[in-house]
């Protein structure tokens, strides 16, 4: 017969739920054993149920196992997350268990992020692609790579630099190494980030020289607009119908009719 390695109440390898029900077990079959006059040593009763217990209760609850997480971020939704998501699953992390956000990384304020943190546990381990992926403001990923890795007590695989990788080297030299390397690429990706406004801020700017326009299109009264206008005024017509044969909101109807009012021409029409 297979015996498990067991010891009960001492060992920490079942749930709480199956705590409670092998105590009961226990007391139960003690005093079927006693009521018919046998005496079995303690531990050879241990070993013997131990061996009958359904593998469901062996279990351990899973806050106490080692997990694995991943922890995907693209700029916008429409950036693709393919390559970062393949990444994780090389990894053989459960999809259930990557947290995918779709916004800046200008700090951390991002839900799927904010319930990762929350679901971590000491001994779990983060995955991401790049340090870029995990933000983009220096200060903030200093601030949350000690969150994580001091105060919550994770270790944190960053996958294309093998030197920031906890699992490894956690004596003085290491931890000394992946210190200096998460400051330096901290730096560079809040560096990238800046680039990228800058180039977008002159972009805009030359964009605009060339008489190019962003924004919504400005939205041209019609040419019975003072029609209109005068038919409102008039209350032959509601707001509501002039707004609808003018296709335009309340908003912009009224900064429409005050545009034409200060019309040099508006007296004439």
């Amino acid at each position: 017969m297979k015996r498990r390695a067991f010891l009960f109440p001492q060992q920490t390898c079942y749930t709480a739920a199956a705590n409670m029900a092998l105590t009961d077990i226990f007391f139960l079959y003690g005093r079927i054993l006693t009521h018919a006059g046998q005496e079995t040593p303690y531990n050879d009763l241990i070993m013997h149920l131990a061996d009958s217990v359904p593998d469901a209760l062996c279990q351990k609850e899973e806050e106490e196992i080692e997990m694995r997480y991943g922890y995907v971020r693209v700029s916008g939704k429409d950036q693709n997350e393919e390559r970062q998501l393949f990444a994780m699953q090389a990894k053989e992390i459960d999809r259930k268990r990557i947290y995918v956000d779709k916004q800046s990384g200008k700090n951390f304020n991002r839900p799927q992020y904010r319930r990762l943190v929350n679901r971590l546990r000491a001994g779990d381990i983060l995955y991401i692609l790049s340090i870029d992926r995990l933000g983009r403001n220096y200060q903030e990923i200093q601030e949350q790579w000690h969150i994580l890795t001091k105060e919550i007590g994770i270790d944190i695989c960053v996958l294309d630099m093998p030197l920031l990788d906890t699992t490894k080297g956690k004596d003085l030299m290491g931890t000394f190494i992946a210190d200096l390397a998460l400051q330096i690429l901290s730096f560079v990706a809040q560096s990238e980030r800046e680039n990228i406004r800058k180039r977008q801020a002159e972009g805009i700017a030359a964009a605009r020289k060339r008489g190019i326009r962003f924004g919504r299109p400005r939205l041209s009264a019609p040419g019975d607009f003072g029609v209109i206008v005068r038919q409102w005024e008039s209350r032959r017509i509601s707001l509501e119908e002039a707004q609808e044969q003018c296709g335009m909101s309340r908003a912009t109807f009224y900064r429409k009719m005050k545009e034409y009012k200060l019309a040099p021409d508006s007296k004439n029409s």
